[in-house]
């Protein structure tokens, strides 16, 4: 460093990682004489090394910190990382190798070009996410942060499991047709090999295991998974879409717990669901593409979109004073007052802003609370009707049964029961 500085005026580095100590479970260093730590290659050999190397990365110590080595933490990334990654690998190997037990043609994946132009929009969203992946693990690569890989990594295969895998079940099982089904089963395909290839520098022999069985049905494919170039973003990302599919998910969410409350389970049918939401273009795609998926997960008879915030709730604001108190110290009191005065026409503009000055102080969306609270309509109970909501979305059920939905549902679970004995 002195002698970088004195001849060329400039560090003799480009970028610094410094990484901070990992200690033993109990917060003292690790000791050979205590023996309070395990055997590297005793966690190696039962959890492996990939799954050692993601938990690292994961950790403070890549950010200077310190970190108390526990293996349940490397048990973890097995659980919550590569099991589901598994998963849906073997979910696609059971299906394609279906194909063939059912005397059709032999699985190869349909080229990029076409799944991009594929009109499902699940696959427009699957393939828009891989590709935010891909610019994602670019982006805090080159700014050197591996410890924000992983979150995203999980909350990306949650995704692919809880969401593309889970509503196109039947797609992927061809019962929507043989065509359909090897553009979904090309589609997973596609995002299992992308995966691959982005997490291969973090693990890289799980991605390289996956990737030798992939690579049969793809003769063109390199020899090894570390012979690949590292994806680029191909085309543009669906924002638009992403963030319906991810609403969509919140409005299931809130549907669910309003049945869970009420002691109403998936396999009772409900007349109808009101979706709330100030967005036109989200509940153009609600009440449009993605209607029949939030329909059949509730298993509501029909859905109806609204963007008239205050039809059907009354809203009020309240500073969120976790946030706001030490930043705003002494004018908090003020603060909090003109917040919490905050008319319903002001909030709506409040939120469509995303922004709102109060007292000199700028104001984020995170920094204000915003409560809807449901407005039953006349003559009916909260035991017939009931809402809840989540951030600006409001979910309303008509939780009344009637003899055509109760015995619906009664025929519901037999088919389901006659479904597990056949399988």
């Amino acid at each position: 460093m002195v002698l970088s500085t004195a001849l060329f005026g400039k560090p003799a580095f480009r970028n610094l990682i410094c990484n901070g100590l990992v200690l033993a479970e109990d917060g003292k260093k690790m000791s050979k004489s205590l023996k309070n730590y395990p055997s590297p290659m005793e966690v190696i050999n039962d959890y492996g090394a990939d799954a050692l190397r993601l938990y690292l990365i994961n950790s403070p110590v890549v950010r200077a910190e310190t970190l108390r080595f526990k293996k349940e933490g490397v048990f973890s990334v097995v659980k919550d990382v590569f099991l589901p990654w598994y998963n849906a690998y073997r979910f696609l190997v059971q299906n394609a190798k279906r194909l063939e037990v059912e005397g059709l043609a032999p699985f190869t994946p349909v080229d990029a070009t076409t799944l991009q132009n594929s009109s499902n929009v699940l696959d427009q969203w699957i393939n828009s996410a891989t590709q935010s992946l891909v610019h994602f693990v670019h982006q805090e690569m080159n700014a050197y942060r591996l410890y924000t890989v992983v979150p995203y990594l999980l909350k990306f295969l949650d995704n692919l499991t809880n969401i593309y895998v889970r509503l196109n079940r039947k797609r992927l099982k061809g019962r929507t047709g043989e065509e359909d089904c090897r553009t979904a089963l090309s589609t997973l395909y596609n995002v299992l090999l992308i995966s691959c290839k982005v997490m291969a520098p973090f693990t890289p022999f799980f991605s390289e295991g996956l990737y030798q069985n992939m690579r049969r049905v793809c003769t063109e494919s390199e020899e090894s998974i570390h012979y690949c170039s590292f994806p680029q973003v191909e085309g543009e990302r669906n924002e638009r879409i992403e963030q319906s599919v991810a609403r969509m998910m919140t409005i299931i969410d809130v549907a669910r717990n309003i049945r869970e409350r009420h002691n109403k389970p998936l396999k009772s049918p409900l007349r109808e669901m009101i979706v709330v939401h100030p967005d036109v273009d989200f509940l153009d795609d609600i009440a449009g593409k993605l209607k029949e998926y939030v329909l059949e997960e509730l298993n509501v008879r029909s859905l109806i979109p609204c963007n008239d915030a205050l039809k059907y709730a009354s809203l009020r604001a309240e500073p969120e004073f976790s946030v706001l108190g030490k930043r705003l110290g002494k004018s908090m009191g003020v603060v909090a007052k003109e917040v919490k005065a905050m008319s319903q026409i002001d909030i709506l503009e409040f939120e469509k802003a995303g922004e709102v000055t109060i007292a000199s102080h700028c104001l984020k969306l995170s920094d204000i609370k915003v409560v809807r609270e449901f407005k039953c309509p006349d003559g009916l109970t909260d035991k017939e009707v009931d809402a809840a909501g989540d951030g600006d979305v409001l979910v309303i059920l008509d939780l009344r049964l009637d003899e055509s939905l109760y015995e619906a549902g009664v025929a519901r679970e037999n088919s389901e029961i006659e479904e597990k004995n056949w399988t």
